[in-house]
């Protein structure tokens, strides 16, 4: 547990996941979604939070970009990217410096704009459209 009272460098506590999020097919698949998106919070926390600043995030639903296509039967398991399936992500957080509430709110972050980024369109890593867009609205909401 983090003492919030004591001068700590920037951390990221997730909170949770709600129980519909769409992070995965099977069970194995949603625990590793999970475990990257938290990795992926600590180090936009380590790049973009103060020191002493500690952020809370609740993860309400993720809507990751594309969507399967069953009846696709040679990508049964492929995500099909379209313009109509953007990605989402619906979360609450709280900011608190030494222990003092900054800053809280409950966002829907959106990028209807995700095919045309091109850097995470060439990206061979997982989520690199949910993680550009929450880069994105990282340093715009807590950037120093």
């Amino acid at each position: 547990m983090v003492n919030d009272q004591i001068d700590i460098g920037a951390c990221v506590h997730l909170c949770g996941y709600a129980a519909g999020s769409e992070l995965g097919r099977c069970q194995g698949d949603v625990c590793q979604s999970r475990e990257e998106f938290d990795r992926y919070f600590e180090q936009l926390g380590a790049r973009y939070l103060g020191k002493g600043q500690v952020l809370k995030v609740e993860i309400l639903d993720i809507d990751l970009a594309g969507r399967y296509e069953p009846w696709q039967p040679r990508f049964y398991d492929v995500r099909i990217l379209r313009g109509t399936t953007p990605p989402r992500i619906k979360l609450r957080y709280e900011l608190r410096y030494k222990g003092k509430k900054v800053s809280e709110g409950e966002e829907t972050i959106s990028d209807l704009n995700y095919l045309m980024n091109t850097p995470a369109r060439l990206s061979s890593k997982r989520f690199a459209y949910e993680k550009h867009m929450l880069r994105h609205w990282f340093r715009k909401r807590f950037s120093s």
